[in-house]
């Protein structure tokens, strides 16, 4: 091959005077900038320049309809699968754009790992190396070029790419130990700009780049040492001058922008800088070298976090690199498919291999963020047996799949079978000489936040304090003498934790404490706008109204609303309701952000998330019409025993039935209403199994079930199952005769044929016996992600997990149903329920802080797809009934209760009842008078 030698300017020279006329002098950019500085910003070349076919260019490109090849850069282009070009334009450093011709009979995707190589065929033009993961799909025989974010990985005399582009190559650097640094400059570079290293620079636009470029040839003329390669302050301050002395020669009205202090020499036509210029220059350029020296030092600490790894020849290494790094980054699309490429491959290298039982752990993770804990579950299970076959029963790599599946139990709010994981995990790294101690606390953090999620707080507090311990230990090693101890949001998220437990057993004092720090912390570290400083912001309200101070915790709940919608969607509230720490969320956030611009669509976002639509989805399938509808409506006020009666709970359900039938366009005899004695155990599954509901639903039907009556926390059953209580529910044996919600979402999935399904709980988990309100299981966590598993399921609850649902002051219902009631019957009674779910919501929050001082938030968990759902629509074929008789509308009465001292609610606990509300808890006292409310019991 013939080795051609293209002459151009230095790559230092034109990033010099770039960095000279836009960023270090005080003169406009715009007029008078020489040529080709004007391009540093450029667009994408059009078609027209180009002469060839191309595709839209986003990093990100749309799938074809037909499935791609997968392939690295490198498997292609060495394949001849495909073949690359690089065009730049003889100025940028920060990106070029890549050309890559599809030579096969089928679309392909290239991937493009970060740290990658790319060599150009001809001498004189400098080598560049990738900084992000890149994907570019290329249709069949047509090319795409694609922007690439870069650095000049040659000296700095050597120039960029030319506009008319070159061929190139991908593959290894000659260096590997400076290959590896130049990848810990770049992970320095981002990490000491997020933390505010390079603010108030002489510089405009990305600092970031252009500390991180000249960090690159700092030290690649350290490692020449040829004078002309150097980076020193004085080089920087020359480069400027001659760049500038340049642009000034060829528009000499350039000089009077510059300011005073500048002349030209009339014998060599220099640019000349007068002794009081000369000072301010030699600051700027001194600042700007520190800033490259300290991200040098900052790239070789053993300490630096998220260096990407260095590319090589393996296509599975290039898969499960790239498909973790995009999990880390909230990118689930790409994450899904480029560890299920990596899976694939894994499988050929047998069961002993650690690559298969990583790329099965990571893909697990992957699915357990999206809430597919179907997907999950099998691949957690697989890696567990895999690592104990391979690894032995007391090693780290079996720690870590026991702490994953302890967070998949967690999330479902199977809470013993979480904690037995946890245990496990925990008692394999307390024995490890090499297990990680940033591990360890992690896996007692998740052990303090089960118990609290139980709403033991006693017990979760010893985990979380040694949590702490180890993490501030942590902190404080590296750090030398004279500079402060940087706390991470690993450290925030801990003290949170801390901080719910302390809200648990009446310590709202030392929970506020912790929280101010966390959120501290978190501030600095994520940003304001971070969706665990709302996290941070929700608690601070619950120690604020525990403290009396109803004003300021609205302000707080304000605040944290008004973050989550900012960073989280229209979803905010049901994310916000999962036990997430710091990482996830961040994951959350960014896929959120992310989606925006993506031309994907993806079909969860987190625990039953509305589903985002896209190109490839099918909207006439999806939005197809409601032929029929049908109801089963339940509401227990009067139960066999008499302790634990209601006020409105039957009321509140014959007044939805008559909303239904009356307004909502739901026939008679769709309609099935159980109330008081008609509602029990039998009858409810009979309803749902197989005596209605499954012989008269059909699959473009619309299935709506409406339940107020008691519910039992989690904490109360050995099992961490949570039961509805029917009529005939005997409360203390609620395994034999209450009706487990594991088993009735189960029932409604496997025996209900339609995928249109609306689950609404007027009522919520208590779990506290000292919280006067309503009441019932943790819904919020678990039933409504097993019941919201396909296109069109939907669960809204009357408040948080761990808040209380409560029943008017002012009127006889629950404030959750009268304002949903409300909501539904705006605009004509053909509200959107999104709409409707919204008006309720503000309007719940508003009334029952007012009245109560306390918090109550409902909750919608969604994977509808397509258009909001109007429940007022009219059938598009309604269908006969059963002939069986409904029961009457009947005047409902309030029921005699039991009374003891407090509010109104529903709930239940496994102990003494002091407040109020829908509850089954054995009275071991009598009761007292009670002035209003719903209930002498929780809910």
């Amino acid at each position: 091959m013939t080795i051609k030698r293209i002459s151009k300017p230095s790559a230092a020279a034109t990033f010099m005077a770039a960095l000279a006329i836009s960023m270090t002098f005080p003169i406009s950019a715009q007029a008078g900038s020489p040529a080709g500085l004007d391009q540093l910003n450029a667009p994408a070349l059009s078609v027209a320049q180009l002469g060839i076919p191309i595709t839209t260019p986003p990093v990100v490109a749309p799938k074809p309809v037909e499935m791609a090849q997968i392939q690295t850069l490198r498997q292609a282009v060495k394949s001849g699968k495909a073949s690359m070009k690089v065009r730049g334009d003889g100025v940028t450093t920060s990106s070029v754009r890549l050309q890559v011709t599809n030579k096969t009979n089928a679309p392909l995707k290239v991937v493009i790992p970060a740290n990658e190589i790319l060599k150009p065929n001809v001498s004189g033009v400098q080598n560049m190396m990738v900084i992000a993961d890149v994907f570019m799909t290329i249709p069949v025989g047509q090319t795409t070029i694609a922007k690439i974010p870069t650095v000049c990985a040659s000296v700095k005399t050597v120039p960029p790419p030319p506009a008319d582009g070159v061929e190139f190559t991908a593959g290894n650097y000659e260096d590997p130990a400076v290959w590896k640094q130049l990848s810990g400059i770049i992970a320095a570079s981002k990490e000491i700009e997020k933390n505010g290293g390079y603010k108030g620079l002489p510089v405009a636009g990305s600092a970031k780049e252009q500390i991180s470029q000249l960090a690159v040839w700092r030290l690649l003329g350290l490692k020449s040492g040829a004078p002309e390669h150097q980076v020193t302050p004085q080089t920087i301050q020359q480069d400027l001058i001659n760049a500038v002395s340049e642009a000034v020669k060829k528009n000499p009205a350039m000089l009077g922008q510059l300011g005073g202090g500048y002349s030209i020499d009339s014998k060599t036509g220099n640019l000349l800088v007068a002794d009081s210029q000369r000072k301010k220059l030699d600051e700027r350029c001194n600042a700007i070298f520190d800033a490259v020296d300290l991200t040098i030092r900052r790239s070789t600490d053993p300490k630096l976090q998220k260096v990407a790894s260095l590319p090589s020849d393996s296509t599975w290494d290039t898969y499960v690199n790239v498909g973790e790094r995009a999990f880390d980054d909230g990118n689930f699309i790409e994450a899904e498919e480029m560890l299920g490429q990596a899976l694939t491959e894994a499988e050929a290298f047998g069961e002993a291999d650690p690559r298969l039982t990583r790329s099965i752990t990571s893909l697990g993770k992957t699915y357990l963020d999206l809430s597919w804990y179907e997907k999950a579950e099998p691949l957690f299970k697989r890696a567990l047996t895999l690592r104990l076959k391979v690894q032995g029963p007391n090693s780290p790599e079996v720690a870590e799949v026991d702490n994953c599946m302890g967070m998949l139990k967690q999330q479902q709010a199977l809470y013993g079978a979480a904690e037995e994981f946890f245990k496990k995990a925990l008692a394999i790294l307390d024995q490890a000489a090499n297990a990680s101690s940033k591990t360890l606390a992690e896996v007692l953090s998740n052990i303090g936040k089960n118990f609290y999620l139980q709403e033991n707080g006693e017990a979760a507090i010893e985990p979380l304090k040694r949590a702490m311990a180890i993490m501030l230990l942590n902190a404080q090693q590296g750090v030398e003498k004279g500079q402060s101890v940087q706390l991470t949001p690993e450290v925030a998220e801990v003290e949170t934790n801390l901080a719910c437990a302390y809200l648990q057993i009446g310590k709202p004092l030392e929970a506020a404490t912790l929280l101010q720090k966390a959120l501290a912390i978190d501030i600095k570290a994520l940003g304001e706008d971070h969706p665990f400083v709302a996290k941070i912001i929700d608690n601070l309200a619950m120690a604020s109204q525990k403290q009396g101070q109803n004003e300021q915790a609205e302000l707080f709940k304000k605040q944290a609303q008004s973050i989550r919608e900012k960073t989280l969607g229209k979803d905010h509230e049901i994310i916000a309701a999962l036990p997430l720490g710091t990482d996830s969320l961040t994951r959350i956030r960014n896929h959120v952000e992310g989606a925006k611009s993506m031309a994907e669509n993806m079909e969860s976002v987190k625990a039953s998330a509305r589903t985002l639509s896209g190109d490839s989805m099918d909207k006439e399938r999806v939005n197809r019409p409601i032929k029929d509808k049908w109801a089963l409506v339940i509401g227990i006020s009067k139960f066999a025993d008499s302790s634990i009666n209601l006020k409105y709970a039957a009321k509140d359900a014959q007044d939805f039935r008559n909303y239904l039938v009356k307004e909502a366009k739901f026939a008679p005899d769709h309609v099935r209403l159980l109330l008081d004695e008609q509602a029990t155990r039998e009858n409810i599954l009979a309803n749902l199994g197989d005596k209605w509901l499954p012989r008269v639903a059909n699959p473009d039907d619309l299935v709506l079930i409406y339940v107020s009556s008691h519910g039992s926390p989690s904490k109360v059953d050995v099992n961490g199952a949570n039961y509805l209580v029917a009529h005939n529910t005997d409360k203390n044996s609620l395994y034999a005769t209450g009706v487990s919600m594991q088993e009735l979402v189960k029932m409604i999935k496997d025996r209900v044929h339609s995928d249109r399904i609306v689950l609404m709980m007027d009522a919520c988990h208590s779990g506290a016996a000292n919280t006067a309100g309503k009441g019932i299981f943790r819904i919020g966590n678990y039933s409504a992600d097993e019941l919201a598993q396909g296109s069109g399921q939907l669960v809204i609850c009357s408040s948080e997990p761990t808040q209380t649902s409560w029943e008017s002051k002012r009127y006889q219902n629950g404030v959750f149903t009268h304002y949903l009631l409300e909501g539904l019957r705006q605009n004509g009674g053909m509200s959107k329920l999104g709409e409707a779910f919204k008006h309720m919501s503000d309007k719940v929050q508003e009334e029952v802080l007012r009245d109560r001082g306390e918090l109550q938030r409902p909750l919608l968990k969604s994977k509808w797809v397509g258009d909001d759902l109007i429940l007022g629509i009219q059938p598009a074929a309604p269908r006969q009934g059963l002939e069986e008789d409904q029961p009457k509308a009947q005047l409902i009465t309030p029921a005699p209760t039991s009374t003891v001292a407090g509010g109104a609610g529903k709930g239940t606990a496994a102990n003494k009842i002091t407040g109020a509300g829908k509850s089954t808890a054995p009275a071991k006292a009598p009761p007292k008078a009670v002035t209003g409310g719903k209930s002498a019991v929780k809910k």
